[in-house]
């Protein structure tokens, strides 16, 4: 993950080779804020997923995670906000790709937050409705970014590990020892997701089925085994 993090913030500053396809990015980078409709929802229950769990323990750790996720939720709306307000058509790579960076902070940041109010939940606390609450949302909203970004699997690993490390780390920790069973298997499912179906997700998203003499045709998810 910190190499992903690394090679995202360096590639702003690089310069694009003379056969990439800005057009392209450009519109993959305007599909990530193209819909309010889509961050807007998701950050409500961003919100509410640590306030929740205050109002079932009364822990103020909560509170803080509260604002804290506020606060993301916020300054991605800025950034929204921003982006729309400008005309891209002209933008130059490294404007894009500061675009893309930008978005990839605030939705990691978001992810780490959540990631830790769920561990927070899981670890700090034996109450049965801050545990649901916080899995369950941490279920929803990782699901969401897989289905949103099935064009971007590095994204997309990116978030989950975000999302999911910590929970996992926080069911092998809790007080209940049938939660460690439940906090192995993400170990698993991890494994199992990265190696095809977060490829194959590309691969056969309508935004990657163009072929090309770099990529493999037809994609892995549809050769028969």
């Amino acid at each position: 993950m910190a190499d992903a993090f690394r090679r995202l913030v360096a590639t702003g500053r690089r310069e694009r080779d003379d056969d990439f396809d800005l057009t392209g990015y450009t519109l993959l980078v305007n599909s990530l804020f193209s819909s309010p409709a889509s961050i807007i929802p998701g950050g409500i229950a961003g919100i509410l997923t640590p306030f929740l769990c205050w109002v079932s323990t009364r822990h103020e750790v909560f509170i803080q995670l509260t604002l804290l996720v506020a606060l993301v939720v916020v300054l991605r709306l800025v950034t929204l906000i921003a982006y729309r307000r400008r005309n891209h058509a002209k933008d130059s790579y490294a404007e894009t790709r500061r675009w893309d960076r930008d978005y990839f902070l605030g939705a990691t940041a978001f992810s780490a937050v959540l990631g830790y109010s769920c561990y927070v939940a899981l670890v700090r606390t034996d109450d049965a409705a801050a545990h649901i609450t916080s899995v369950s949302s941490t279920i929803a909203l990782a699901s969401g970014y897989v289905a949103r970004n099935a064009g971007r699997p590095k994204f997309v690993a990116v978030q989950l590990l975000t999302f999911c490390i910590p929970m996992a780390i926080g069911l092998i920790g809790a007080n209940n020892p049938y939660y460690k069973y439940i906090g192995f298997s993400p170990s698993y499912m991890w494994r199992r997701t990265s190696r095809s179906p977060i490829r194959c997700i590309a691969t056969c998203s309508p935004s990657a089925r163009r072929p090309s003499s770099r990529r493999r045709w037809p994609p892995p998810c549809t050769r028969r085994t």
